[in-house]
């Protein structure tokens, strides 16, 4: 559930059972080379980007954890921290929830020019028109997951709480999917994104049925992704073919 490492090199150790602790130093500067303090071009103090974090898990009953990064830079730390719970031992239904806090951001560009900033946590959703966002320095998650028997539902939202320069302040989706049969499946998903500002982005709505056909080690899966955003619609429809080894 948290990311308790980072592209780079990661020293994780286990204690005791179902706990563990992890310090990460991603790689990245100059020659892809970390210093605890280095100059740059402009002669700026530069901080050894490193993270710190924890995990207990219980069973399958409830996972907590947290996370810090950039804990030497003040400028760009972070820190997280996040649960999943399993209130019904004898079913399938989890409850996952997270807060993350980050003041690290980056520059918006122009024409080749820096013309802002923006914070660089958040989430992008890769959507048929454009890719719409939520970020800011404080975003808070929570998501479901149930099944019972050959129905299955699944939902998740996330938002930000202090943000005003995010494209979106809020997003949410939800999934319901059903086994016809051993090799036939479908599944419904909604999604939906808003921004609270009176002047914001305006809202995106999509809705995305499909179908999946399991034969022997062939996946095949078709479906219709329909959006609509400010009065303008937008369709594809994905086809795919897997093959599992």
């Amino acid at each position: 559930m948290g990311n308790l490492g980072s592209e780079g090199f990661t020293v994780a150790v286990t204690p005791i059972e179902g706990l563990k602790l992890a310090v990460t130093v991603p790689f990245g500067g100059e020659d892809n080379v970390n210093y605890f303090t280095s100059k740059d071009e402009n002669d700026d103090t530069v901080n050894l980007n490193i993270g710190f974090g924890a995990e207990y898990a219980f069973e399958e009953m409830f996972t907590i954890g947290a996370a810090v990064s950039n804990v030497s830079d003040s400028d760009n730390r972070g820190f997280g921290v996040y649960a999943m719970v399993k209130p019904l031992a004898e079913q399938d239904f989890l409850i996952r929830a997270g807060y993350a806090y980050s003041k690290a951001q980056d520059d918006i560009e122009e024409d080749g020019e820096v013309v802002g900033k923006a914070y660089n946590s958040g989430f992008d959703d890769l959507s048929i028109s454009e890719d719409f966002s939520v970020f800011g320095k404080s975003l808070f998650n929570v998501s479901v997951e149930y099944s019972l028997d050959a129905l299955s539902f699944s939902a998740e939202t996330l938002f930000n709480t202090d943000d005003k320069n995010s494209e979106y302040d809020m997003y949410f989706a939800a999934c319901v999917g059903y086994e016809l049969s051993e090799s036939l499946s479908a599944d419904v998903t909604g999604k939906f994104l808003f921004d609270k500002t009176s002047d914001g982005a305006e809202p995106v709505i999509g809705v995305n049925p499909n179908v999946a056909y399991t034969f022997g080690n062939h996946t095949f899966s078709a479906g219709l992704n329909y959006e609509t955003c400010d009065g303008d619609s937008f369709i594809s429809i994905p086809l795919s073919w897997s093959y599992s080894f």
